[in-house]
C-alpha cells in the first residue's frame, strides 16, 4: 500500500493541485477558531458517553488513548484535513488497481474534487467532525478489500478473511457516523462500475452474486453488532442511561412507520423531497449541481456500455449508487441534512474521474484537457464556496461572543453571580447570513426548481418557502443559541460552557422545577439588550436571548 500511495505522491501533477486546494478550502477554517452546536458539548460526547448511548462508539474509545475531549480546534480541524486528502489517495489507489492508468490526472482531479466538497464544511462546523474524515479512509481500505474478493478467487479461507476485514473496519465507520454505511455501498459499487468499464467482469455470475451477498451480510451484521458495542461498552464503563430527549431513531422504527395509517404516503413524499434537495437543487446550489452532473455522467456511460458491449451490469451498478442514499430516509425518517450526505464527494469525485476517462479516450489528449479547465473551474469554485461557508460560521461565532460577553459584563456589574443562570428565548439566524443560501422567487435558479418540481409535485417546494425566497441549503446554518437553549436536560448549560470559553464563571441552573417556574416567566420578558431582559430570583438569574 505504502508503493502504491508514493507512486501517486511523487507526482507534481498529483500532490501540488491536491496540497492546493486543501489550503484553499480549508485554510481558513484552520485560522479562524470558532464555537458553535455541539462543540460546547465535547465532554458530554466523549467522556460521559452520550454519543455512545446513539450508537457512536468509536471516537469515545479513541478518546481513551488520544484525548481529543479539551476543547482544541485547529489541531483537530488539520488532522482532518489531512484524513481526507490521505481518503482520497486511498481511493485513488484502490482505482489505480483496476485502470491500471499511469496518468495522474484524472486522479488529481477525483482527489480535488472530493476535497473540495462544499457539503463537507458542514460537518466541519463540528468539532471532531463525528470522525467522519478518518472514516472515509477506512472505507477506501474496505473498497480495497472488496474489490479483491471480487476478482480473485483465493481460498475459502481468505475469502472470509476478506468479508471479515471489511467488516471491522465498517463496524468501526459505523461507530462514527451510521450515513457511512452508505457510502461503503457506494465505495463498492464504484469498484464494480470500473471493473465492467474495464472490461474486467470475466469473473463467473456465481463469484458476483457470492460477493455482493457478502457484501449484504457484512452490512446487516454490521448493523447488529453496532448495537452489541452501543450495549457492551455503556456496561464496561458504566455509563448513564438515555434520558429525556437523549435517545435515537432505529431503522427498525422507521419500517414500522412505513406499514403505520399513512406512512406509505409520507414515505413516497419523503422520497420525492429528497430528490429535490439532493438532485433538482442543482439549479441553485454548487455542490448538489456536482453531485447530479456526477450522476448524470455515470448513466450517461454505463448506457453505452450496456449497448455496446450488451453488458447490463454498469447500469445495475449505477441504478445502486444512486438508489442507495435513498435508504438514508430510513435511519432519520426524514430527508437527510446536507452534513449526512456523506455519499455525495465520493459521488461527485468519482463521475468527474469516469468523465475524464471517458473524454480522453474519446478525444486523446485534448480531450483530457478540456476536462481539466473545467474541472479546474469546478475546484476553484468548490473550495471558494466552502471558505465563504467557514466565514459565514465565524461570523455567527463572533456575534455570539460580542452578546455573551455583554451579557456576563452586566451580570458583573449589578448581579449576584453566585446564584446560578438560566437562559431562554426563540431564536432564528439572521437574513444577512442565511441570505446566501436563499434563491429569490424572480431568480433564474429558483425558477427552474419550480419548473421541473412542479412536474412530479406542484406543492413539494413549498417546504422550503422563507419570507424571502426559496430556502436552498435548507439547514446550513443552525443557529448555536436555538440549540444552547434546550440541549440535554434544557437547562441552557451550553451557554455557560461557552462563557467558559470566554473566561466567566457561571453555573447553570439545574433543579427542575426552577427550571419548569423560568419557563413560565421568561415569555413576558423583552429580548436581550432590552432593560428588563435580565431577572434576578431568590435562587436564580432568568435571562431572555433572541429575536422572537
Amino acid at each position: 500500500m505504502r508503493k502504491r500511495l508514493d507512486f501517486f505522491w511523487s507526482k507534481n501533477r498529483y500532490r501540488l493541485p491536491l496540497i492546493l486546494t486543501a489550503v484553499l478550502a480549508y485554510g481558513f477554517s484552520l485560522l479562524s477558531v470558532s464555537v458553535g452546536n455541539d462543540d460546547t458539548a465535547i465532554p458530554f460526547y466523549y467522556q460521559e458517553g452520550q454519543d455512545v448511548q446513539m450508537g457512536r462508539w468509536t471516537l469515545f474509545v479513541l478518546n481513551k488513548v488520544f484525548h481529543f475531549a479539551d476543547y482544541a480546534p485547529f489541531f483537530l480541524e488539520l488532522v482532518g484535513v489531512l484524513f481526507l486528502v490521505l481518503a482520497a489517495s486511498l481511493f485513488c489507489v484502490v482505482y489505480r488497481r483496476i485502470t491500471e492508468e499511469d496518468d495522474v490526472l484524472g486522479y488529481s482531479i477525483f482527489s480535488c474534487v472530493f476535497v473540495s466538497c462544499p457539503t463537507i464544511s458542514e460537518l466541519n462546523f463540528y468539532y471532531t467532525h463525528n470522525g467522519v474524515d478518518m472514516s472515509f479512509c477506512l472505507i477506501a481500505l474496505a473498497a480495497y478489500l472488496f474489490d479483491v474478493l471480487l476478482v480473485e478467487k483465493g481460498s475459502r479461507k481468505k475469502q472470509i478473511g476478506l468479508c471479515l476485514g471489511q467488516l471491522g473496519l465498517l463496524l468501526v465507520t459505523i461507530g462514527c457516523c451510521e450515513s457511512m454505511i452508505i457510502v461503503y455501498a457506494v465505495a463498492i459499487l464504484s469498484v464494480f462500475y470500473l471493473r465492467i468499464r474495464q472490461g474486467q467482469h470475466a469473473v463467473s455470475l456465481c463469484h458476483k452474486l457470492f460477493s455482493f451477498a457478502a457484501v449484504g451480510a457484512i452490512c446487516i451484521l454490521t448493523v447488529v453488532l453496532r448495537n452489541f458495542m452501543r450495549a457492551f461498552i455503556v456496561w464496561a464503563f458504566r455509563l448513564y442511561a438515555v434520558g429525556d430527549g437523549e435517545s435515537w431513531r432505529s431503522v427498525g422504527e422507521s419500517l414500522l412507520d412505513v406499514f403505520a395509517p399513512g406512512g406509505a404516503a409520507e414515505l413516497k413524499m419523503l422520497m420525492k423531497r429528497f430528490w429535490l434537495v439532493y438532485h433538482v437543487n442543482a439549479f441553485v446550489y454548487l455542490p448538489i449541481f456536482s453531485y447530479a452532473a456526477a450522476c448524470t455522467v455515470l448513466w450517461i456511460y454505463a448506457l453505452v456500455q450496456a449497448i455496446r458491449r450488451r453488458q447490463l451490469w454498469s447500469l445495475l451498478a449505477v441504478l445502486g449508487i444512486y438508489l442507495a442514499p435513498f435508504v438514508l430516509i430510513l435511519a432519520e425518517w426524514k430527508v437527510p441534512a446536507y452534513r449526512s450526505a456523506q455519499f455525495l464527494p465520493i459521488t461527485a469525485a468519482f463521475g468527474m474521474f469516469v468523465l475524464y476517462l471517458a473524454v480522453r479516450d474519446r478525444l486523446r489528449k485534448w480531450g483530457g484537457r478540456i476536462v481539466v479547465v473545467l474541472m479546474t473551474v469546478l475546484v476553484f469554485n468548490q473550495a471558494a464556496d466552502m471558505n465563504h461557508s467557514f466565514y459565514i460560521e465565524q461570523m455567527l461565532y463572533q456575534n455570539n461572543c460580542r452578546m455573551l460577553n455583554d451579557i456576563a459584563v452586566e451580570l458583573g456589574k449589578t448581579y449576584n453571580t453566585n446564584l446560578p443562570v438560566v437562559f431562554r428565548g426563540q431564536n432564528e439566524t439572521s437574513y444577512v447570513y442565511a441570505k446566501y443560501y436563499i434563491a429569490p422567487y424572480d431568480s433564474l435558479g429558483y425558477r427552474m426548481v419550480a419548473l421541473v418540481s412542479d412536474l412530479v409535485d406542484p406543492q413539494l417546494k413549498e417546504k422550503y418557502f422563507v419570507f424571502e425566497g426559496y430556502n436552498y441549503g435548507v439547514e446550513i446554518y443552525s443557529d448555536f443559541f436555538t440549540y444552547a437553549y434546550a440541549a440535554f436536560d434544557n437547562n441552557s448549560e451550553q451557554f455557560t460552557i461557552f462563557l467558559d470559553y470566554l473566561g466567566y464563571d457561571l453555573k447553570p441552573l439545574r433543579d427542575k422545577s426552577l427550571l419548569e417556574t423560568a419557563d413560565t416567566q421568561w415569555q413576558e420578558m423583552p429580548s436581550w439588550p432590552a432593560e428588563g431582559s435580565i431577572r434576578q430570583y431568590d435562587k436564580y438569574i432568568l435571562i431572555r436571548v433572541g429575536n422572537q
